[in-house]
């Protein structure tokens, strides 16, 4: 709105090439008209083409925001009248289902993660921060929405350890990650991005993982470089061509979460009060409740088995 106020113009795909295939607006026919024209049919016409209600409501959230902008800023008019999402009425299914609850058991194998961790190093070019983010969640355990919002400022490697303070923890507690050997890769890794040639404006960059859209800005005060447009959002796409690559049929984000606790529990021989502090789950019960629901064998683990599973986080 700030550049295009009157819904015309086009960005340069040169200097604003969508590196990461986010999806927006920009992407579909609806970017070809301009905002005086976004009426009840055509915020209908965009939403019909997903299937899930959740991504549906979502989706006429944001429209109906937009129109409200619009109107705000008086891009549409002097008598605009009411806002056309009012009228759309999406159809609600009986029996509403959270899709990720079917990953609240999985874990994955050491293999999965071995080919996972090749994967996400063969993709790094195309994804440079994004797939140092899932290795991040894959050796700590902890939540993407955590992760994503620890700044550099946090790392003490005097100290072997970075900090989680309360402030963006879950459960609102100062937490610590260890830094592994597996973890320093991980830092390694971002650091040798950061001195890359044409990434060196991300060393202005508060954030650990900084979004790649700021390479594409033309705003580099420091307002903007430690603020929460330069912060990594998802790692959706990114994660879809990991998967693609490592051959995962089954998996999602949060699966390093429970493979990271399940992994923890079996080295500490069942003590789950050991590996919630590793995690930061709130309550070691919450282990225990998805843990012991397992088959026997998964919870007695020979020291063979738990051997190995050292041997390929010091491998890392």
């Amino acid at each position: 709105f700030k550049l295009f106020p009157g819904g015309v113009g086009v960005f340069p795909k040169g200097k604003h090439y969508n590196i990461s295939g986010v999806s927006s607006l920009y992407d579909d026919p609806i970017s070809d008209n301009i905002i005086t024209k976004l009426d009840k049919g055509m915020m209908k016409s965009y939403i019909k083409k997903y299937d899930v209600y959740g991504t549906q409501r979502n989706c006429l959230k944001a429209l109906k925001y937009l129109w409200a902008f619009a109107s705000e800023k008086d891009y549409l008019g002097s008598n605009p009248g009411f806002n056309p999402g009012a009228t759309v009425v999406l159809k609600r299914p009986k029996e509403l289902v959270n899709f990720a609850t079917k990953y609240n058991r999985h874990k994955f194998s050491i293999g999965e993660l071995v080919r996972i961790k090749e994967a996400c190093i063969e993709l790094k070019q195309q994804f440079p921060f994004s797939t140092a983010c899932i290795l991040f969640m894959m050796f700590t355990g902890r939540r993407f929405q955590e992760v994503i919002k620890i700044k550099q400022e946090y790392i003490n490697l005097d100290q072997g350890i970075i900090q989680i303070p309360k402030e963006i923890s879950k459960i609102r507690e100062d937490q610590f990650i260890t830094i592994t050997e597996p973890v320093k890769f991980v830092l390694d890794m971002l650091e040798d991005q950061r001195n890359t040639e044409g990434y060196q404006i991300y060393n202005k960059v508060s954030w650990l993982f900084p979004s790649i859209r700021v390479l594409t800005t033309a705003d580099i005060t420091p307002e903007y470089l430690n603020g929460y447009d330069s912060r990594m959002k998802v790692v959706f796409n990114c994660w879809q061509k990991v998967k693609k690559k490592a051959d995962i049929s089954f998996g999602a984000l949060k699966s390093f979460r429970k493979t990271y606790s399940t992994l923890a529990t079996q080295v500490f021989k069942g003590d789950t009060q050991r590996a919630s502090k590793l995690t930061g789950h709130l309550r070691p019960e919450t282990l225990e409740r998805f843990y012991y629901q397992e088959h026997q064998e998964e919870v007695i683990k020979s020291a063979t088995q738990v051997a190995e599973i050292l041997k390929f986080k010091k491998a890392n």
